[in-house]
C-alpha cells in the first residue's frame, strides 16, 4: 500500500524538518554565546578607554583571556601609567615655576605669540594695578594701558630675541 509509504515519508520529512529546526536553534544559541564571549571583553575595553579619556588615569583595565585583547589592555594600561607620570611631572614643574615667580620682587609678564597674557606674577600685577585672574588670556591692549610697554612686548615678540629697554610706569602719579 502506497498510503503506508506516504505516511513513512511524511514522518521522515517532519523528522528532518524538526531536526533542522533544532540544529538551527542550537546553532543560533551557540553563535549568540560565542559572539557575547567576543564582544563583552571589547565592550569592557571600550568603557575602560572612556574612563581614561575622562581623566581616570589611575584606573587599570582588566586583562582579558584572549592574546590579542590582553596585549591591547596591557598597552592601554602602560599608556595610562605613562600619561599619569607625565602629567604629575608637568604639575610639579608648574608648581615650582609658580613658586619661583611668586617669590620674585621683579615684575614678570609672559605673553604668547598673539600678545595674550599667559602668566603674571604678583609683583607685576601690583606695579600695573591689575588683577591676574581677570587679565590672563586677554590681549596686552586689554590689560595694560601703557603704550611704551605695549610697544616693548610687540617688538620683543616680533624680533624673537631678547631686548632691553626702560619702560616708564606711573604708580600713584609717580614715574617708575
Amino acid at each position: 500500500p502506497v498510503r503506508s509509504v506516504e505516511v513513512t515519508i511524511s514522518n521522515i520529512q517532519w523528522t528532518i524538518v524538526g531536526g533542522g529546526l533544532i540544529i538551527t536553534l542550537l546553532a543560533g544559541v551557540i553563535s549568540l554565546l560565542i559572539s557575547r564571549k567576543i564582544t563583552r571583553p571589547i565592550a569592557n575595553l571600550k568603557q575602560s578607554a572612556r574612563r581614561f579619556a575622562a581623566g581616570e588615569l589611575d584606573f587599570r583595565l582588566e586583562v582579558p583571556e584572549s592574546d590579542e585583547l590582553s596585549d591591547f589592555a596591557e598597552v592601554m594600561n602602560s599608556m595610562a601609567a605613562q600619561l599619569q607620570d607625565r602629567i604629575n611631572i608637568i604639575v610639579q614643574q608648574n608648581s615650582e615655576q609658580e613658586a619661583v615667580l611668586s617669590s620674585m620682587m621683579e615684575g614678570v609678564l609672559a605673553f604668547d605669540i598673539d600678545e595674550r597674557l599667559i602668566n603674571i606674577n604678583q609683583s607685576a600685577a601690583r606695579m600695573l594695578s591689575i588683577l591676574p585672574e581677570k587679565a590672563l588670556g586677554k590681549s596686552i591692549q586689554e590689560v595694560i594701558r601703557n603704550v611704551g610697554l605695549q610697544r616693548f612686548v610687540g617688538e620683543t615678540l616680533a624680533s624673537g630675541s631678547p631686548i632691553e629697554r626702560y619702560v616708564v610706569l606711573l604708580e600713584d602719579q609717580q614715574e617708575r
